[in-house]
């Protein structure tokens, strides 16, 4: 106790020295700092677009079997009207239909224990818009152990190097069609 009031005595001293005054300007001036930054945060907040997610379950259909993704994600900025659970729905599985799964590749899935990780993979945006066959990408999926994001990896990385061969053999027969005929056949001749 002894201690205390004698802290308390000096500090009481010390809070009138221009030293301590000038201590607390500078944290006034930093704490209206702090606040002037937090506000202009906040006001940029308020003019970026929202994430909300949907309410209903978006599910998709793989032969007999009903499957819940996750609840879809909309955009909504001020002014905008949200996406209607219905709409979402629909254009979420509109590229589901498209896309059916073969009974049999379903059946080698759920065989190896990957129907989960396949269906998951069959439906990313990606793999999707490569065309990748459903063999191709059980193929990959086998070769990963099961893995989604590797094998995405690897079937993305094929398709880019199928793409690179064609673009090759493209440019190589251009090149050839743009010789001259002599010059064609003495390169034959050799």
């Amino acid at each position: 106790r002894k201690r205390e009031a004698e802290y308390q005595k000096r500090y009481k001293e010390w809070q009138t020295t221009p030293e301590y005054a000038q201590i607390c300007k500078a944290e006034e001036v930093e704490s209206r700092k702090r606040e002037q930054a937090r506000s202009a945060e906040m006001a940029l907040a308020a003019k970026r677009p929202r994430v909300e997610k949907e309410k209903t379950p978006v599910r998709f259909t793989y032969g007999e079997e009903e499957i819940a993704s996750t609840p879809a994600i909309t955009v909504v900025s001020k002014g905008a009207k949200k996406k209607s659970a219905a709409s979402a729905a629909s254009s979420a599985t509109a590229p589901a239909a498209a896309n059916e799964v073969p009974p049999e590749i379903l059946q080698e899935a759920e065989d190896m224990k990957m129907k989960a990780a396949f269906l998951n993979l069959s439906q990313r945006p990606e793999i999707l818009n490569s065309q990748c066959s459903h063999r191709e990408i059980l193929a990959a999926l086998k070769r990963c152990g099961g893995l989604v994001n590797p094998a995405k990896r690897a079937l993305l990385a094929d398709v880019e190097a199928e793409a690179t061969k064609a673009e090759n053999a493209a440019v190589a027969a251009s090149k050839l069609a743009s010789m001259p005929e002599g010059l064609l056949s003495a390169a034959g001749t050799q």
